[in-house]
């Protein structure tokens, strides 16, 4: 079986923005304040014959969140591993700390080329 030279990584997550609330608290005549999910994350095409994933932003709003990993050299049967990273490095800042963190991530692999990008050799098949 011909494995794909090429893969997509898609990576998502969610960040929080604290902001005001809709609802009006009714003593104060002022919103509520409240924490606002918003949908994060990207894809990047990555190919199997570097052996490094070099770090790559897939959110322009969030550009210290990045992937990269590293590929290994192809085995005698073509297997190849792949090891990949969601790295958050964003910096700390003074107030509301959890606007800079990554909440439910989510990694997916794909092909590019409609290709198997898994191998079914089994672990125990691998010695």
């Amino acid at each position: 079986m011909e494995v794909s030279k090429k893969f997509v990584w898609e990576a998502r997550w969610g960040r929080y923005e604290r902001t005001e609330s809709e609802k009006i608290n009714e003593k104060t005549g002022n919103p509520f304040r409240c924490w606002k999910r918003i949908p994060s994350g990207g894809a990047a095409n990555i190919s199997l014959k570097n052996k490094i994933i070099s770090p790559t932003t897939l959110d322009e709003n969030c550009p210290e969140v990045l992937i990269k990993g590293k590929v290994g050299e192809a085995l005698s049967n073509g297997d190849r591993l792949v090891t990949l990273f969601l790295v958050n490095g964003q910096k700390m800042p003074e107030k509301n700390q959890d606007e800079n963190w990554v909440f439910q991530p989510e990694m997916i692999v794909t092909s590019v080329d409609g290709k198997s990008i898994f191998s079914e050799t089994s672990c125990s098949e691998i010695g």
